[in-house]
């Protein structure tokens, strides 16, 4: 029920940094963003989006398994930014 990206940062100045993410939606509008701060020259970090449904449908998601996800079917966006500057844009669609 979610969408998780995985960043790996090796040999930065040993110094404050920030790394954050933009989720876009199939509209064109920023769904989520999340940041992290850190100090380390090696660091992991996990981004994670929860796809989840509207109201209605996480009663009907045992028999629909697709109930209530028509706002998150389509082509998505992430923008992953280090210290304010954009380092990667990548897309990918969901379907259910």
């Amino acid at each position: 029920d979610g969408i998780y990206i995985h960043a790996i940062f090796l040999k930065l100045e040993d110094m404050g940094h920030e790394a954050s993410v933009e989720w876009i939606n199939p509209k064109g509008l920023r769904q989520s963003a999340y940041s992290h701060r850190f100090k380390d020259a090696n660091y992991h970090a996990w981004f994670n989006l929860k796809l989840n449904p509207a109201f209605g449908g996480r009663f009907l998601k045992a028999i629909d398994p697709s109930a209530g996800m028509d706002g998150f079917i389509g082509r998505w966006s992430v923008r992953f930014y280090l210290d304010g500057k954009l380092i990667a844009d990548k897309s990918f669609y969901t379907a259910c």
